[in-house]
């Protein structure tokens, strides 16, 4: 567009011989041509520099963070920064002279694995946006992702084995109320004189009773059993849930995946190491 209107300034200034069409004509033509020279010294020697990749769990946003910095003695100005495949999500900085920035952009992830960070595009329209000035970047960044914690686990075993070994009284656990059933839950938990009580022509759910685990118990989530009863990628998830509840009582648990055997133990270390595995699980390395 911009050459048209100077194409038709010019034809129409030597038509009718307009001396101010010729001086427009060429002062919009010379501050284009300054424009291309301005939009690549505005991206030209920034160095680009990986930080981190946050751990997350699948169909959640991971934070990527990348470091920008300015070694030339001229500020940058409105340098927009996002990824490739998603122009829409792309933001602005401005960067100081001799300065540095660090940037966060969200990743959503969609399955468990290790996530390769996409191309990055930096583009910049300065300084009057008549031109388009832009660069990829390939970091070499990868994002850790879990399984998706299932929504509704069942009780968690305390023996590993998929079940509760005694789950008359929950592994040896104290009685601390009446909660509805849930899928998974062992017939041996029904509380059947509570649901003998309840309206036969109603609609109410089965009912389980619940204990509480004493000290001394261990749990052990056994991948490799529960995989017996369920597609991988739900076993996957149900051990997944599994790990987050026990690290919310700060409750001791190991992990049997076949092959490997963690530990009972607990804490942020130990839950991160447990979930790796649980997202790198079948990938051949």
């Amino acid at each position: 567009m911009l050459l048209l209107v100077l194409l038709i300034l010019f034809i129409t200034s030597t038509n009718y011989n307009l001396n101010l069409g010729f001086i427009l004509t060429f002062t919009i033509a010379g501050i284009a041509f300054v424009s291309v020279f301005q939009g690549f010294s505005n991206l030209v020697n920034l160095e680009l520099e990986p930080v981190a990749a946050e751990n997350t769990f699948a169909e959640d946003a991971s934070n990527i963070r990348l470091k920008i910095r300015n070694p030339g003695k001229r500020a940058r100005y409105a340098i927009w920064i996002g990824w490739k495949h998603a122009p829409e999500q792309k933001q602005a900085y401005d960067i100081a002279p001799e300065s540095e920035i660090i940037i966060q952009l969200p990743l959503m992830t969609t399955q468990r694995g290790r996530c390769q960070v996409p191309i990055i595009t930096l583009h910049t329209w300065f300084p009057l946006g008549l031109l388009r000035a832009w660069s990829y970047w390939y970091p070499d960044m990868q994002a850790i992702v879990y399984p998706k914690p299932e929504q509704t686990a069942p009780h968690i075993p305390l023996s590993g084995e998929g079940e509760d070994e005694t789950a008359g009284n929950a592994g040896g656990g104290e009685f601390s109320g009446i909660r509805p059933y849930r899928q998974g839950d062992s017939l041996k938990q029904l509380a059947w004189k509570q649901i003998a009580r309840l309206d036969p022509d109603g609609s109410n759910e089965l009912l389980t009773k619940e204990y509480t685990q004493r000290g001394g118990g261990e749990t052990v989530l056994d991948l490799q059993h529960l995989l017996h009863q369920l597609p991988l990628e739900q076993a996957l998830s149900r051990v997944t849930a599994w790990i987050l509840q026990l690290e919310q009582r700060h409750t001791d648990y190991g992990l049997h995946t076949g092959d490997l055997r963690i530990p009972a133990s607990s804490g942020q270390e130990h839950a991160r190491r447990c979930l790796e595995i649980l997202a790198l699980y079948g990938e051949r390395s």
